[in-house]
């Protein structure tokens, strides 16, 4: 068995409380940003085409409701798990 922290979930979890609250999501978005940027590392060649794109949507200076979806994305959330840092795993 092999455990560890799903650091992206949590984002994602906060951030769409967060949204669905109106609260600012700049901070947010740039954290998610800086996560998908760890994980190219971890990436294929594909997947890392992708993440850069997620990276630069989620950049852009907007607190909009696209940044909120991609985020919160079933591919992005497929492509993070997929790419998790599995160092400090149990």
């Amino acid at each position: 068995m092999e455990a560890w922290v799903d650091h992206f979930a949590t984002w994602q979890y906060g951030l769409k409380k967060k949204y669905d609250d109106r609260q600012p999501i700049k901070t947010e978005l740039l954290i998610g940003a800086q996560m998908m940027e760890e994980a190219i590392a971890r990436a294929s060649a594909p997947q890392k085409k992708k993440l850069q794109s997620w990276i630069e949507e989620l950049r852009k200076d907007e607190n909009d409701k696209r940044s909120v979806e991609l985020a919160l994305n079933e591919e992005v959330t497929e492509v993070m798990y997929q790419n998790r840092d599995r160092t400090k795993a149990h």
